[in-house]
Protein backbone atom coordinates (compact mmCIF):
# COMPACT_ATOMS: atom_id res chain seq x y z
CA UNK A 1 0.00 0.00 0.00
CA UNK A 2 1.21 3.51 -0.86
CA UNK A 3 0.68 4.86 2.66
CA UNK A 4 2.83 2.10 4.16
CA UNK A 5 5.59 2.91 1.69
CA UNK A 6 5.41 6.60 2.67
CA UNK A 7 5.37 5.79 6.39
CA UNK A 8 8.38 3.50 6.03
CA UNK A 9 10.22 6.09 3.93
CA UNK A 10 9.67 8.75 6.60
CA UNK A 11 10.66 6.36 9.41
CA UNK A 12 13.82 5.21 7.65
CA UNK A 13 15.03 8.61 6.48
CA UNK A 14 13.61 11.10 8.99
CA UNK A 15 12.72 8.99 12.00
CA UNK A 16 15.01 10.57 14.58
CA UNK A 17 16.01 14.10 15.55
CA UNK A 18 17.46 16.27 14.05
CA UNK A 19 16.22 14.90 10.70
CA UNK A 20 12.71 14.59 12.15
CA UNK A 21 12.65 18.31 13.00
CA UNK A 22 13.78 19.28 9.53
CA UNK A 23 11.30 16.95 7.86
CA UNK A 24 8.34 18.12 9.94
CA UNK A 25 9.35 21.76 9.47
CA UNK A 26 9.63 21.35 5.72
CA UNK A 27 6.31 19.52 5.47
CA UNK A 28 4.71 22.22 7.60
CA UNK A 29 6.07 25.01 5.43
CA UNK A 30 4.97 23.27 2.22
CA UNK A 31 1.50 22.50 3.57
CA UNK A 32 1.06 26.09 4.79
CA UNK A 33 2.15 27.49 1.46
CA UNK A 34 -0.14 25.19 -0.49
CA UNK A 35 -3.11 26.07 1.73
CA UNK A 36 -2.32 29.77 1.47
CA UNK A 37 -2.08 29.58 -2.31
CA UNK A 38 -5.41 27.75 -2.38
CA UNK A 39 -6.91 30.58 -0.32
CA UNK A 40 -5.50 33.15 -2.71
CA UNK A 41 -6.73 31.45 -5.86
CA UNK A 42 -10.00 29.87 -4.70
CA UNK A 43 -11.48 32.48 -2.38
CA UNK A 44 -13.12 35.48 -4.02
CA UNK A 45 -11.74 38.24 -1.77
CA UNK A 46 -13.64 40.96 -3.61
CA UNK A 47 -16.96 39.21 -3.00
CA UNK A 48 -16.12 38.77 0.69
CA UNK A 49 -15.14 42.43 1.00
CA UNK A 50 -18.38 43.61 -0.63
CA UNK A 51 -20.51 41.26 1.49
CA UNK A 52 -18.71 42.29 4.69
CA UNK A 53 -19.38 45.96 3.98
CA UNK A 54 -23.04 45.25 3.22
CA UNK A 55 -23.47 43.15 6.36
CA UNK A 56 -21.77 45.79 8.50
CA UNK A 57 -24.16 48.49 7.18
CA UNK A 58 -27.12 46.22 7.87
CA UNK A 59 -25.91 45.55 11.43
CA UNK A 60 -25.54 49.28 12.04
CA UNK A 61 -29.07 49.85 10.69
CA UNK A 62 -30.37 47.03 12.90
CA UNK A 63 -28.63 48.49 15.95
CA UNK A 64 -30.10 51.92 15.20
CA UNK A 65 -33.57 50.43 14.72
CA UNK A 66 -33.39 48.66 18.06
CA UNK A 67 -32.04 51.72 19.81
CA UNK A 68 -34.61 54.15 18.39
CA UNK A 69 -37.50 51.71 18.31
CA UNK A 70 -38.47 52.89 14.82
CA UNK A 71 -41.02 50.48 13.38
CA UNK A 72 -40.29 51.57 9.80
CA UNK A 73 -36.56 50.98 10.25
CA UNK A 74 -37.21 47.66 11.99
CA UNK A 75 -39.36 46.53 9.05
CA UNK A 76 -36.56 47.42 6.65
CA UNK A 77 -34.12 45.42 8.74
CA UNK A 78 -36.49 42.44 8.81
CA UNK A 79 -37.00 42.63 5.03
CA UNK A 80 -33.23 42.56 4.45
CA UNK A 81 -32.55 39.76 6.94
CA UNK A 82 -32.95 36.92 4.40
CA UNK A 83 -30.53 38.61 2.02
CA UNK A 84 -27.99 39.16 4.81
CA UNK A 85 -28.32 35.55 6.00
CA UNK A 86 -27.76 34.35 2.43
CA UNK A 87 -24.68 36.60 2.13
CA UNK A 88 -23.26 35.25 5.40
CA UNK A 89 -23.82 31.70 4.20
CA UNK A 90 -22.14 32.40 0.85
CA UNK A 91 -19.18 34.03 2.64
CA UNK A 92 -18.74 30.99 4.87
CA UNK A 93 -18.83 28.64 1.89
CA UNK A 94 -16.37 30.83 0.02
CA UNK A 95 -13.93 30.84 2.92
CA UNK A 96 -14.26 27.08 3.44
CA UNK A 97 -13.38 26.13 -0.15
CA UNK A 98 -9.69 25.50 0.60
CA UNK A 99 -10.60 23.54 3.73
CA UNK A 100 -12.88 21.20 1.78
CA UNK A 101 -10.13 20.55 -0.74
CA UNK A 102 -7.36 20.02 1.80
CA UNK A 103 -9.24 18.14 4.52
CA UNK A 104 -8.47 14.63 3.25
CA UNK A 105 -4.83 15.37 2.31
CA UNK A 106 -4.24 16.88 5.77
CA UNK A 107 -5.81 13.84 7.44
CA UNK A 108 -3.51 11.59 5.38
CA UNK A 109 -0.54 13.75 6.38
CA UNK A 110 -1.46 13.41 10.07
CA UNK A 111 -1.90 9.67 9.61
CA UNK A 112 1.56 9.35 8.04
CA UNK A 113 3.17 11.45 10.78
CA UNK A 114 1.40 9.49 13.51
CA UNK A 115 2.37 6.14 11.98
CA UNK A 116 5.96 7.18 11.36
CA UNK A 117 6.64 8.74 14.76
CA UNK A 118 3.96 7.34 17.05
CA UNK A 119 3.65 9.02 20.42
CA UNK A 120 7.40 9.33 20.91
CA UNK A 121 8.44 12.69 22.32
CA UNK A 122 10.61 14.65 19.91
CA UNK A 123 10.99 17.81 21.98
CA UNK A 124 11.37 18.29 25.71
CA UNK A 125 9.99 21.69 26.67
CA UNK A 126 11.39 23.66 29.61
CA UNK A 127 7.80 24.43 30.65
CA UNK A 128 4.44 22.68 30.87
CA UNK A 129 1.54 23.33 28.47
CA UNK A 130 -2.09 22.38 29.03
CA UNK A 131 -3.19 19.34 27.00
CA UNK A 132 0.34 18.81 25.65
CA UNK A 133 2.43 18.64 28.82
CA UNK A 134 6.17 19.23 28.64
CA UNK A 135 6.92 16.85 25.77
CA UNK A 136 5.97 17.38 22.16
CA UNK A 137 5.39 14.38 19.94
CA UNK A 138 5.59 14.74 16.14
CA UNK A 139 1.94 15.79 15.76
CA UNK A 140 2.22 18.56 18.34
CA UNK A 141 5.56 19.68 16.94
CA UNK A 142 3.97 19.89 13.48
CA UNK A 143 0.93 21.78 14.79
CA UNK A 144 2.95 24.37 16.73
CA UNK A 145 5.42 24.84 13.91
CA UNK A 146 2.54 25.16 11.42
CA UNK A 147 0.85 27.85 13.52
CA UNK A 148 4.08 29.84 13.56
CA UNK A 149 4.74 29.39 9.83
CA UNK A 150 1.15 30.22 8.86
CA UNK A 151 1.23 33.37 10.98
CA UNK A 152 4.46 34.51 9.37
CA UNK A 153 3.22 33.77 5.84
CA UNK A 154 -0.09 35.55 6.44
CA UNK A 155 1.73 38.56 7.90
CA UNK A 156 4.07 38.70 4.92
CA UNK A 157 1.13 38.53 2.53
CA UNK A 158 -0.63 41.34 4.33
CA UNK A 159 2.51 43.46 4.47
CA UNK A 160 3.23 43.04 0.79
CA UNK A 161 -0.45 42.62 -0.14
CA UNK A 162 0.44 39.77 -2.48
CA UNK A 163 -3.17 38.71 -2.76
CA UNK A 164 -3.83 41.65 -5.06
CA UNK A 165 -0.75 40.94 -7.16
CA UNK A 166 -1.70 37.30 -7.75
Amino acid sequence: MVLNVLVNFVKDNFGQPPEAYLFLALVSILASMMYLLAQIFLVDRQKIKIYNERIKKWQEKRKKAMKTGSKRLMMEVQREMDTITKMQSEMAMEQFKPFFIFFIPFMLLFFIIQQAYGGTALVELPFWLPIVGSRLNAIWFYIFFNIIVSSILNTLLKIHDLRKEL
